[in-house]
């Protein structure tokens, strides 16, 4: 308990294994109080029915406490990667005659069950696992939304009691593995807000969080890494919407058409984006809300179709032949950064077909500089100096006739396309676009 050296996962396990048939035995030794057990079950908010984990359960000393909470229609698992604990946790099973309960043995940061539980809990175990972060991510993915994850262990305190201990800690952590020093309320912190409390004169703490009920939401990068992993893209608009323009590969899934046999089409192994028409729309949200309640890893697209189609990405549908301004794209302006001398820009304006040079901090458009700015500039002026800030600009999924139209309305002869991240696609020319008879 008082080393913050952590021992790989075969170190730990040979250890525990070496102490099973002596545990239960040396509980006292540690402090290990069966009130903080039943404390940990609480915190769980447990119902009866329900399916609860039990990461680290050790040689079982919870399990009755859990089998409580869930009654005789509840089940708790218990995972441990210590054959010999697990032994001793199946004797008690097999003497109680608890059919509900199933052991497992495995490492916690592979963990991979068949279907969702409604609660996790980590009881003096947390600290002793080699890999914390991908333990807590496992079982973070197997909880269900809103169900709880609680983490209950023994921690020094900075406090007069918890200096007297240090001693006795570094001696007790001979016998077994242990941090007396971890912090996983820090861990928890990055997925929820957590509850946290100690008890026991501070040597025990509990620290609890909820799986939120909201769906994550993902950005176009987001979208694209989980494509990568296989994710199944779903949109919830009306179908003739649907039919009209949908993002490739997509299939229809309305939301007033969503119910829990309608998400049988839906692959439970592969994670679900959903999306809608726009971050107005709140169709996305509330399908991928809906999908998680129903056992999906589901994710909402909130910028949604229109800006997939705002990065001039392709789409399917009857109307993606439709020509749109990016159909008119031309990659022939001049560019430059802030610090490109006058000189150097003027020679990239006369060998463009434009009077005027885009100013660009990677590809995101900063400025623009004109041909006769140049024409009085310092010989030592840059771009920073000469740029006139903040050019419009268009998306590239507008219609070529709304192009035409604003660039008649303004008097010039061309356009700037950029993302929604403000990043340069190229150039639209009113020459080049079709002309309404």
């Amino acid at each position: 308990m008082g080393s913050r050296r952590r021992q790989s996962l075969e170190q730990i396990t040979h250890r525990y294994d070496r102490l099973a048939r002596f545990y239960n035995m040396l509980e006292p030794l540690y402090l290990i109080h069966d009130g903080a057990r039943r404390k940990a079950v609480e915190a769980l908010d447990l119902s009866p029915g329900e399916t609860v984990l039990e990461i680290g359960c050790g040689t079982g000393r919870n399990l009755e406490h859990l089998l409580n909470a869930v009654s005789g229609h509840g089940s708790v698992i218990g995972l441990d990667a210590s054959p010999g604990m697990l032994a001793e946790a199946g004797k008690l099973v097999e003497q109680r005659g608890w059919s509900n309960v199933r052991l497992l043995e495995g490492d916690a940061a592979r963990l991979s069950i068949e279907d969702e539980v409604d609660a996790v809990l980590f009881s003096l175990s947390y600290s002793v696992l080699p890999d914390r972060r991908p333990a807590l991510e496992a079982a973070w993915h197997q909880l269900r939304a809103g169900g709880r994850l609680v983490v209950m262990d023994v921690g020094l305190p900075d406090t007069l009691l918890g200096r007297i201990f240090r001693p006795a800690a570094r001696l007790l952590v001979r016998i077994a593995p242990g941090d007396a020093y971890s912090r996983p309320w820090e861990d928890l912190a990055t997925l929820a807000p957590v509850s946290s409390q100690r008890f026991l004169a501070g040597l025990y703490f509990v620290c609890s969080i909820t799986k939120p009920l909201m769906a994550r939401t993902v950005d176009l990068q987001g979208v694209r890494e989980l494509l990568e992993r296989g994710a199944q893209l779903v949109e919830v608009l009306p179908a003739q919407e649907y039919e009209e323009l949908h993002l490739p590969a997509a299939i229809s899934l309305p939301l007033k058409e969503l119910d829990a046999h309608a998400a049988e089409r839906l692959d439970r192994e592969r994670p679900v984006i959903v999306y809608c028409w726009d971050a107005l729309c709140d169709m996305s949200p509330r399908a991928a809300a809906w999908l998680e309640q129903l056992g999906f890893d589901a994710y909402d697209y909130a910028l949604s179709k229109v800006d997939w189609m705002a990065h001039g990405l392709p789409m399917e549908g009857t109307g993606a032949g439709r020509p749109t301004a990016g159909s008119f794209l031309r990659d022939d302006v001049a560019i430059c950064t802030l610090e490109t001398p006058a000189e150097e820009i003027k020679q990239r304006i006369d060998s463009s077909p434009y009077g005027y040079a885009l100013v660009l901090a990677e590809r995101v458009v900063l400025g623009r500089v004109r041909r006769s700015r140049l024409q009085d500039a310092a010989v030592d002026a840059r771009a920073a100096q000469l740029m006139e800030p903040g050019p419009s600009t268009s998306r590239p999924h507008i219609a070529p006739g709304e192009i035409a139209a604003q660039l008649k309305r303004a008097g010039t002869s061309s356009t700037i396309l950029t993302t929604p991240e403000g990043e340069l696609l190229g150039i639209v020319r009113a020459s080049d676009l079709p002309h309404e008879t």
